[in-house]
């Protein structure tokens, strides 16, 4: 109840993980390793909070300016069988070192993936993952998301400024202190944690702007013409990744280009299709109205675009 409580009550200035998170004790540099309930997130922090300095293992807050929330609880740890329900045991009876009067800061954000296949002592190995491929599990696990200013886009920004997203697989916690020894020693080699400039754009970040208001019309007036509806989007490569609601979509094909071209003021069908020729060409033996018509109508059908214009 006092976690959710204390969510609530910071949804609209903090960037909030559902995450671990531990801090190397002489910079107070954090990283924060997220994973849905059940991918071992507290046996992780017990491993690591050992080692280093524990700072979360719940819920990982961060100001805009990088500088991390310590929010140290009791942790829910599985008893030895036949015991069912977990134990709430405090940090201190764990062994789990306190962070220290130094400022904490974000530096890295891993997502754990922990594979009983895994051999025991192998080393967890460690990946970029791109935005597209992660965010479907990544934006389920940051509390309130939808709610702060350019959701996807300050996202991608918090990421980019921790050296990208990281994937860590590995079998056993007890692996993870000496990888994320490494990942500390190369955010420190980049100077990672400087924080994030509140004036980065959509350009600079990957995405683009928020799409306009519902109450925007074509400025040609009485023309019926498409126009999309979202709270944010944000590139990665080829695909775009779109937060409508709460739903987040990684849009591929033809889809990006017209919800981008459609974002500003409407555009009617011919000048739709006009524009994806312009930026994919031709399609061959196919036809090009057919094709983004299709495409026009799935977009439609789940939201993200809508008619406006002339009755």
């Amino acid at each position: 109840m006092i976690t959710r409580l204390a969510i609530d009550e910071r949804r609209g200035d903090l960037l909030m993980f559902h995450a671990g998170g531990v801090a190397d004790p002489e910079t107070g540099a954090v990283i924060a390793f997220i994973g849905p309930s059940g991918r071992g997130k507290t046996t992780a922090s017990i491993a690591l909070g050992s080692v280093f300095d524990y700072v979360t293992d719940e819920t990982l807050a961060v100001r805009d300016d990088l500088e991390v929330i310590a929010y140290g609880k009791p942790l829910s740890v599985k008893p030895a069988p036949p015991e069912a329900f977990k134990d709430q045991v405090s940090p201190t009876a764990l062994g789990l070192n306190r962070p220290g009067a130094v400022p904490l800061r974000l530096v890295g954000v891993v997502m754990l993936d922990r594979q009983a296949s895994f051999e025991a002592e192998r080393l967890p190995s460690v990946r970029p993952v791109g935005v597209a491929e992660s965010v479907e599990e990544l934006v389920p696990q940051i509390s309130y998301l939808p709610e702060r200013e350019r959701p996807l886009q300050r996202l991608v920004e918090v990421l980019g400024a921790c050296g990208g997203l990281q994937q860590v697989t590995y079998g056993e916690a007890a692996t993870l202190p000496e990888v994320f020894a490494k990942l500390f020693a190369a955010a420190a080699a980049r100077g990672a944690g400087a924080g994030v400039a509140d004036d980065v754009g959509a350009a600079e970040s990957g995405g683009r702007a928020t799409a306009t208001g519902a109450g925007e019309v074509d400025a040609r007036g009485g023309v019926e013409g498409l126009q999309a509806s979202y709270i944010d989007a944000v590139r990665d490569g080829e695909a775009l990744v779109v937060l409508s609601g709460t739903t987040v979509r990684v849009l591929g094909g033809i889809a990006p280009t017209i919800v981008e071209e459609t974002s500003g003021a409407a555009l009617t069908m011919a000048e739709v299709v006009r524009r994806v020729v312009e930026v994919h060409g031709s399609p061959g033996g196919a036809d090009a109205g057919e094709l983004v018509a299709a495409a026009v109508q799935e977009l439609t059908e789940i939201g993200l675009l809508k008619v406006v214009g002339a009755k």
